[in-house]
């Protein structure tokens, strides 16, 4: 079994005499170390004594987050069907119109205790070279951040360890592997398989001989963030989130690293005018004050991960504009260019802000700016906003207005993929039908879409002479065919129980077509 848990680590609750500087929001409650002790103790012994999970049974299942172990942090939130309700260990007001930002934990039925063994076998050789105690697993949990206390819009299984070395604390990791909402499973597998079909060689990024950059746009919890962090040890990424309470959550209760924080600020002058943005540093907690100790049960937990995430509180679309306007010199730019981005980003009604799909707008005259021009690829997760057209509608070919059968469902959906594809693909650029691809892959059991741009790749690119001259469905049989092959060269060098081949091709379409906003919105 793959040992992970080394990759994050975080304060959770404090001793008596907090070190934080930093005021906290509005939580729940604050516990002592003693009480979060006896509380993971409980919660994940009341799991154990149901005795359902085997090492033999362990050993046969694929995905570590797989959908069976829904039931144990689904919960029963607005009359829903999961087996408790948790107990809410973070709270606070969002600022940002998300409503009441929560964080409810649950056991875990896995790893079993006889697992914890081996996972703190190899935390305490870190730290024998620095004769600083040695670490104890307390359990395992699963953490689910709610926007408005019932939508879920993220989940984590946490590990919980202690270091008996004082001051005692407890610290949180995040298991990095472990997925468990299906769209991001599919946001993951389409983006890093079409990149690595673009040409881009993601085995030396993890060797550690190349460096990749990554943008996210949107935090949640952090899976998936973590996920590329984790298992790209050369990548560094830039992770964007609009709303603080949404960070501090994530950081104080998710599991997600402690890393460098920055907030992205608008100054207004004594003319009440709106000057350059700023970055200043802020790290809830109090983290860059920690002392030594704390230091080094950060170095041991998380290795070298916290020097390759930076996450930036702000306006995405801010965010891509203030790179762009402090890049100015091309020469600059270019060695600054993205070649993945990912686009995950909700408000507190389930709705992609309007922004973030604008045709004219600043995010994505920017974000063209920072893509890289030869292997670029953008993932965007989008909800459906519309049901699929009706069995008669399919047998007639009759559709209702503005619905497009070519494009994936829903107005809105069908306006942001073609938005997308124009912006980032723009044919005066060269860039069009045979320079770059545009195309969506469905995650049914949710009513997502993963959207995907791709400056490196076309369907014509992949087809001998031959096949130029067959139908459009078998060449795009055929490019499905090649994303699949590609799909497990890169689950095989991540080394990854994620299975990428089943999900980059569901529902697979190309963007195809110039629709006009006015045909998709009227």
């Amino acid at each position: 079994m793959a040992m992970c848990w080394g990759r994050g680590s975080l304060e959770v609750y404090s001793i008596p005499g907090d070190r934080s500087t930093t005021p906290r929001r509005s939580h729940i409650r604050k516990m002592g170390t003693a009480e979060m002790l006896v509380s993971v103790y409980r919660r994940n012994v009341v799991e154990l004594r149901r005795g359902v999970r085997t090492a033999a049974w362990l050993r046969r299942q694929k995905e570590e987050g797989d959908w069976q172990f829904s039931p144990e942090w689904w919960g029963t939130q607005g009359g829903s069907w999961g087996r408790n309700a948790g107990e809410t260990v973070f709270e606070s007001l969002s600022t940002m119109g998300n409503g009441v930002i929560s964080v409810t934990a649950h056991p875990a039925s896995t790893p079993i205790p006889e697992e914890w063994a081996v996972v703190e076998k190899e935390l305490q050789e870190r730290q024998a070279s620095r004769g600083h105690g040695q670490f104890k697993v307390l359990g395992y949990e699963w953490r689910v951040l709610r926007f408005n206390s019932i939508t879920r819009q993220s989940v984590a299984k946490v590990m919980a360890v202690t270091n008996d070395q004082p001051p005692t604390e407890v610290f949180l990791v995040q298991q990095p592997n472990c997925i468990a909402f299906e769209y991001v499973k599919s946001m993951l597998s389409v983006g890093l398989s079409t990149i690595s079909l673009a040409g881009y060689n993601l085995d030396q990024v993890t060797h550690r001989t190349r460096n990749m950059r990554i943008l996210c746009v949107g935090l949640g919890g952090g899976s998936l963030p973590l996920f590329l962090a984790h298992n790209l040890p050369g990548a560094t990424l830039d992770v964007v989130e609009i709303d603080g309470s949404v960070i501090e959550a994530a950081v104080e209760t998710m599991g997600f690293p402690p890393c460098e924080i920055h907030r992205l600020q608008a100054n207004v002058s004594s003319h009440g005018l709106e000057t350059r943005n700023q970055i200043r540093s802020n790290v809830p907690g109090g983290h860059l004050n920690a002392g030594h100790e704390y230091a080094i049960n950060q170095e041991v937990l998380w290795g070298g991960l916290l020097n390759r995430v930076t996450v930036y509180e702000a306006d995405g679309e801010h965010f891509v504009e203030d790179l762009v306007q402090k890049r100015f010199n091309e020469e600059r730019l270019s060695r600054q260019y993205y070649d993945l981005v990912f686009v995950d980003a909700f408000d507190g009604e389930d709705v992609v802000p309007t922004k973030l799909w604008t045709r004219d707008g600043a995010f994505l005259k920017n974000l063209n700016k920072l893509l890289h021009p030869k292997h670029g690829t953008v993932v965007v997760n989008l909800h459906t906003d519309s049901p699929p057209p009706s069995i008669l509608e399919k047998v007639t070919g009759q559709y209702r207005s503005g619905f497009d059968p070519s494009l994936s469902q829903g107005r809105k959906i069908q306006e942001a993929c073609c938005t997308y594809r124009d912006v980032l693909l723009p044919p005066e650029t060269g860039t069009g039908p045979t320079a770059g691809l545009a195309f969506t892959v469905a995650v049914p059991s949710q009513g997502n879409i993963s959207l995907v741009v791709s400056r490196g790749l076309s369907i014509q690119s992949h087809l001998d002479s031959q096949s130029q001259n067959q139908q459009s469905a078998q060449e795009k049989q055929m490019f499905v065919e090649k994303l699949q092959a590609e799909s497990k060269y890169v689950q095989k060098v991540l080394n990854t129980r994620l299975d990428f081949f089943k999900r980059v091709s569901r529902g697979f379409q190309v963007v195809q077509g110039r629709v006009s906003p006015a045909k998709v919105l009227q």
